[in-house]
């Protein structure tokens, strides 16, 4: 649900008959309904190209929503438009790893959450690391490419900072 209640936000993929875990490839599909018709308002195809099973509405905003998966991406849409407003890959460059081979490969999402104000978004994935995202985040910093990816113009050392230990 956004957070003025007027529209549901939903995931749907098809799943492969090789693997339990694995989509068709372009199947991926986020559905906006309106809640009080039931009609589907706009649906924004090949999304993800594995399951994306976050999906987190703004606080404040009803026309921003962030959908995450397995593909260890997150996108921040603009309802309204459809289009993607900001993405971000989540690879595993820093920080321990139990196979050498592991590194630089994504990690998929599992869950999240804006801060109550909207000005944060918190990612956890599947190496159980937490992204922690500035939605101020200016137009210099991120480009948001025409295929829902960025690139980002921020030096490599400020992209991810990872401790040790606790």
């Amino acid at each position: 649900w956004t957070s003025d209640d007027t529209k549901i936000i939903t995931s749907q993929s098809c799943l492969s008959n090789t693997n339990g875990n694995d989509i068709v490839p372009g199947s991926q599909i986020i559905y906006v309904w309106d809640s009080r018709t039931g009609q589907c308002i706009i649906g924004l195809p090949s999304v993800h190209s594995t399951q994306c099973a976050v999906l987190i509405s703004h606080p404040i905003d009803p026309s921003i929503v962030v959908s995450a998966g397995g593909d260890g991406y997150a996108r921040v849409w603009n309802l309204n438009t459809g289009k993607c407003l900001f993405s971000h890959r989540n690879i595993h460059q820093h920080g321990s790893v139990a196979n050498t081979s592991d590194r630089g490969k994504s990690c998929g999402y599992l869950d999240g959450s804006f801060s109550p104000d909207g000005l944060h978004l918190v990612l956890t994935d599947d190496q159980g690391r937490i992204s922690i995202i500035d939605t101020l985040q200016s137009e210099e910093e991120t480009k948001c490419d025409r295929d829902g990816s960025s690139q980002s113009v921020i030096p490599l050392w400020m992209r991810e900072q990872y401790f040790a230990n606790d």
